[in-house]
């Protein structure tokens, strides 16, 4: 799908919507230039689907690095996927007696590289989360909180400036378009 199609595709399902000026259509098409066909195909029919009124350039933007998988997940997504990685596994002794609590990371497969990106750079902001008598630290949820949006806004800027390389992932691609 190219830029036109798609802005023309945007103009009728957003019919209330003035006619766009030719100096807007050439912004829209300088500005979106970088998404490729079958991405901004997809960001069209997810935008038809949620939007209300016809988007701007920085909305179509987000929409596409969002289907393309390239911007982070959310702060409190982040802090929940945070909560399940955390392990913590009793250690005992030959004798059965308890010797020590063992602690660390087991992220889920899968996870997408921006977010774990953000997430490894707020645990790089924060403290450690348990305290040397092994209890949870107070505050450091909002902590990493803080940190995490941070780290994801810049993600997420530097991912909106350059769509070039961002394409619709495997799953959504057609039988025909998979590799």
């Amino acid at each position: 799908m190219t830029i036109k199609e798609a802005l023309s595709t945007l103009r009728i399902a957003f019919p209330r919507g003035e006619d766009l000026p030719p100096a807007t259509m050439r912004l829209y098409e300088e500005k979106l230039a970088d998404i490729g066909g079958t991405l901004l195909q997809e960001t069209v029919h997810r935008i038809i689907t949620t939007a209300r009124f016809f988007p701007a350039i920085a909305e179509i933007r987000h929409m596409a690095a969002s289907v393309a998988g390239v911007l982070p997940a959310g702060t409190e997504e982040a802090l929940a996927i945070v909560r399940l990685a955390d392990v913590r596994e009793d250690i005992y002794r030959r004798d059965g007696t308890f010797a020590y609590t063992e602690r660390y990371w087991r992220f889920p497969e899968g996870l997408p590289a921006p977010t774990m990106k953000a997430i490894y750079a707020a645990f790089e902001q924060c403290s450690d989360s348990v305290g040397r008598d092994g209890k949870d630290q107070f505050g450091w949820e909002q902590g990493f909180k803080a940190s995490y949006q941070t780290a994801a806004t810049a993600i997420e800027r530097a991912a909106l400036q350059n769509l070039v390389d961002s394409a619709l992932p495997v799953a959504l691609l057609t039988a025909k378009e998979r590799p």
